[in-house]
């Protein structure tokens, strides 16, 4: 749908609203009989009242749903009145201004609430007041370059026809001919479905899905390159991708919470909803300064800093307000006179039968809720034994350390977390004691053993039995010399043990080698490879009878 030109090239003061007596019909929002009927009397009674003070009467053609409250065009002296915090600038930056003259600004014509260009050729929105104060604040003279859409617009700024986009986000297509502005209003972004559509927590977990966007958009962009699941349709305005979704053309839309809330209610859109939000996807809006005029971007952002959030809250307000305009329609008065009587009699039978239907519902959403707290309650009995089969799953049984199926699907982490230091361990003489003493009285050794290896493995680590003897400790952040400490507390702690438990089943006796490195590319099975020949070569000092040499580790490269 192309949009039409919006009236011709106008001076700053375009940027603030003009009272107008402009009359436009709007479609009633769906209701049961039950409203119906009640706002039927009710209409009734203000009715007689109308009659017997003369107030006025709108008919239903003459309300007006609209986001934007009319007003009166401010005038630079009006401009001022309300604008306190005037942004003191340089010499360098009057003088700047003073040679610039009038600075040229587009738009989008057709993005309502935040900007557009009325019937009358000015501009309106969100967006063009808080620019406007921004302007008045910083002295910066601007002139509208009315366009007929965005894409105009943007032809436009590239072209240097404008010098400034006043409402946009910054993408790297857009910096190759622009400078952005701070950001002088932020609008977090949601996702649009059909109310049957479920919660959407990670856009990523989506799989054949489409999502409609408004051509020109900054989000695009962004989308396309996070999200490559998803398939993207582009339509030529906000309220189509609406209607798409409503439609069942597209599954979604990703829109800013005001300008999905404005849609909806403006265009009736009640069949949709808001299914959830995109973290680190919020409308940072800026204006953008063509890039040869620096020092413009610069002007521009002190008055950005100058407003608070009270004002920016307050202009986004008198735009998505319902404006109501009054017309006294005599035949519709006369109408309602008559049938009031009658409709008030339906409407009290109406509601007689509203309020044993309303019982009804009430034990039914009674049922209804039993029945939820019993799936509830199955779903966290469900999630109960999934965690505990898990468990099962990664965890050895003996000792509840992690067991090899874990270790088979370990994936080494990140480049941050290198050096990584991973330990082997052989528990010597088990099979001796499980031989001469029983399996008994081995599997008393093996958890000892582990208990050990949990006093010293306290931070980033994960230690992993690999074997009826064998175990393995993974230590990220871990460099030689941390290395080396943990070497001597497994010493120290085994010494320690050994001095209280002089039962010979009991003794430990831990042969051990570890490897370090820092290349992330370095996988597991060459770290089991280096630390499995330093501990066998520390297990063969042992059969030799040499105890007071460390283990020592080795670096792979």
């Amino acid at each position: 749908m192309k949009r039409e030109s919006a009236g011709q090239n106008g001076s700053f003061v375009g940027f603030f609203r003009k009272a107008q007596d402009m009359k436009r019909s709007s479609a009633h929002g769906k209701g049961k009989y039950c409203k119906l009927i009640s706002g039927i009397i009710i209409l009734g009674f203000f009715t007689a009242v109308a009659m017997v003070t003369g107030l006025s009467l709108a008919s239903p053609g003459e309300i007006v749903t609209s986001p934007v409250p009319r007003r009166e065009t401010a005038t630079p002296n009006q401009i001022a009145e309300v604008s306190d915090k005037k942004v003191e600038l340089t010499a360098a930056e009057q003088a700047y201004l003073d040679a610039l003259g009038p600075v040229k600004i587009c738009i989008d014509p057709d993005w309502e609430p935040y900007e557009r260009i009325n019937e009358q050729g000015v501009a309106e929105g969100i967006a063009v007041d808080l620019v406007a104060l921004i302007a008045s604040r910083t002295g910066v003279e601007l002139e509208l370059v009315a366009t007929s859409d965005w894409e105009e617009s943007l032809k436009n700024s590239r072209m240097g026809k404008c010098q400034v986009l006043g409402l946009l986000l910054q993408t790297p297509y857009r910096d190759q001919w622009l400078v952005f502005t701070e950001p002088y209003f932020s609008d977090p972004s949601v996702l649009i479905t059909r109310a049957e559509h479920d919660y959407i927590s990670d856009l990523a977990s989506l799989s054949g899905e489409t999502l409609v966007l408004p051509e020109g958009t900054g989000t695009e962009e962004a989308i396309r390159r996070d999200y490559p699941n998803l398939e993207i349709m582009i339509v030529e305005s906000e309220a189509v991708a609406f209607e798409m979704v409503e439609t069942r053309q597209a599954d979604l839309t990703i829109r800013s919470l005001t300008m999905a809330a404005f849609t909806i209610k403006s265009q009736g859109f009640f069949n949709l909803k808001i299914a959830g939000q995109v973290p680190n996807y919020t409308y940072a809006f800026r204006m953008g300064v063509v890039e040869d005029e620096p020092m413009l971007r610069d002007i521009l952002n002190k008055g950005i800093a100058t407003l608070s959030p009270q004002e920016i809250q307050k202009i986004s307000n008198e735009h998505i307000a319902v404006e109501m305009q009054s017309a006294i329609d005599y035949d519709l008065l006369w109408r309602v006179v008559l049938i009031f009587v009658v409709v008030a009699f339906v409407g009290l039978l109406w509601i007689r039968q509203l309020q044993n239907f309303n019982k009804k519902l009430t034990q039914k959403t009674k049922e209804l809720e039993q029945v939820t707290e019993e799936l509830n309650a199955d779903i966290i009995a469900r999630e109960k034994a999934e965690a505990e089969i898990r468990i099962l799953l990664y965890h050895d049984q003996l000792t509840g350390l992690y067991n090899r199926t874990f270790l088979n699907q370990m994936v080494l982490v990140s480049e941050e977390a290198h050096p990584i230091t991973v330990f082997m361990f052989d528990l010597d003489g088990l099979k001796e004691v499980n031989d001469t003493h029983g399996h008994l009285q081995g599997d008393i050794l093996i958890k000892n053993a582990a208990n050990l290896f949990t006093q010293c493995f306290i931070e980033n680590a994960s230690i992993i039995r690999i074997g009826g003897d064998e175990f393995l400790a993974v230590v990220t952040n871990c460099n030689e010399q941390r290395a080396d400490d943990l070497r001597d507390c497994i010493r120290q702690a085994v010494t320690a043990y050994n001095l209280q438990n002089q039962d010979a089943s009991l003794v430990i006796s831990l042969s051990m080698g570890y490897a370090i490195s820092n290349n992330p590319a370095t996988t597991m099975a060459e770290f089991m490879q280096k630390s499995d020949e330093q501990m066998y070569a520390d297990k063969l000092r042992h059969k030799k009878g040499i105890y007071d040499t460390a283990a020592k580790g080795i670096w792979i490269e």
